[in-house]
């Protein structure tokens, strides 16, 4: 009887590691979804040709869908460096349910939560091969001579003869 009371007060606990396996590999698996998702942006972001803004929005409702949170709990922010074609980009979204059995362990339900963190920086290629562009066309400009200032005549010199040629 003795033996049967120790494993009633064990075997609940016994189980939150299990639980706990799982948990982290569910966690684990939308980390994965989430990082999945943040490539496809910075991808479409950066090559994709189209706004930022709305490829960000996308970006905020696969995380809704991955996390299963509101829409208003992601926090993504977009900074643009003034002198180039860069975005920065910061995405914060809460995760619940970090511990199996938290409730158990004691902890309630905000000490039982975490949030998921990423920064990374998106290289606009249209707005970089503009300036590329841009920047090529005032260096041609300002090298290129003035075809009417030039005297070039065309003669290379090339048909006058040499006097060590002449034989006598």
């Amino acid at each position: 009887m003795k033996q049967f009371i120790v494993l009633a007060a064990i075997l609940p606990i016994l189980l939150l590691f299990f639980a706990q396996s799982s948990l982290d590999r569910l966690n684990d698996r939308r980390t994965e979804l989430a990082e999945s998702a943040i490539r496809a942006f910075e991808r479409n972001a950066s090559f994709g040709g189209g706004d930022i803004t709305a490829e960000a929005d996308c970006l905020r409702a696969r995380l809704t869908q991955i996390f299963g949170v509101e829409e208003r709990e992601v926090r993504l922010e977009l900074t643009s460096s003034g002198d180039g074609p860069q975005v920065r980009y910061r995405i914060a979204v809460p995760m619940g349910n970090l511990m199996a059995g938290g409730a158990l362990l004691g902890l309630n339900e905000s000490q039982n939560r975490g949030v998921f963190t990423f920064e990374g920086e998106i290289l606009d290629v249209r707005a970089a091969t503009a300036a590329i562009l841009e920047e090529e066309r005032a260096r041609t400009d300002e090298t290129e001579p003035d075809p009417a200032e030039s005297d070039d005549t065309g003669d290379t010199g090339e048909d006058a003869e040499d006097p060590g040629d002449v034989i006598g």
